[in-house]
């Protein structure tokens, strides 16, 4: 009897050890796909508007604002990531006057083209904006200070 109790208590053991183990890998493996659908989201927002939205272009020979001010006016400090994500979506899915944050863009530049984006692309890369720093053209952050100003 004392061996079979002791043996019960081994494998009991053995059984919640191995569990720990599979939580520690599965919390390692759900850590690799948020960071590949980062560097994702990163490439495809540089493949699929940079080149209307470039960081590098001047402010005179641009043809659409750099993402960074994008994410700018999408988001504030109310602003959750879902409801960020859903409304890049929404604009890219119909861009429209009536569905633009940025009027002075709109103004400027007209309305975005309609392009036939995938949503899970567009989700991508609004996640990837939302999470992490965005290159900006050098003379962005005094430009946006101006703008600000303009507002009030």
């Amino acid at each position: 009897m004392k061996h079979l109790i002791i043996t019960l208590i081994l494998m009991l053991l053995l059984t919640s050890c191995d569990q720990q183990q599979k939580k520690q890998y599965q919390a390692v493996a759900s850590f690799e796909t948020s960071a590949n659908e980062s560097q994702d989201g990163k490439l495809l927002m540089e493949q699929k508007c940079y080149a209307c939205h470039s960081p590098s272009a001047s402010m005179q020979s641009r043809l659409a604002p750099p993402m960074i001010a994008v994410k700018k006016h999408y988001l504030n400090n109310d602003t959750s990531k879902e409801r960020f994500v859903e409304a890049i979506w929404k604009w890219v899915e119909k861009p429209a006057i009536e569905n633009s944050k940025m009027k002075g863009a709109v103004r400027r530049f007209g309305v975005m083209p309609y392009q036939s984006f995938e949503k899970n692309e567009i989700e991508l890369i609004a996640n990837y904006m939302f999470d992490n720093e965005i290159e900006q053209p050098e003379w962005f952050d005094e430009h946006f200070k101006e703008m600000k100003v303009k507002k009030h």
